[in-house]
């Protein structure tokens, strides 16, 4: 269950900070963040079944 908060609270995180950079002015910024926010979907999905088939 511990492991489950953790992964929430990364992505949560991720997310945050590809929202952040999503609303910065450069072109640069906002293809990272869109970046961050695909790379953060797929971590956060693979880590929870990961997860979810170990336990």
């Amino acid at each position: 269950m511990l492991l489950f908060f953790l992964v929430a609270v990364l992505g949560f995180e991720l997310m945050t900070t590809a929202f952040h950079l999503l609303n910065l002015p450069s072109d640069k910024a906002v293809y990272g963040g869109m970046v961050l926010l695909v790379c953060d979907a797929v971590v956060v999905f693979c880590a929870t079944w990961f997860l979810w088939r170990r336990l």
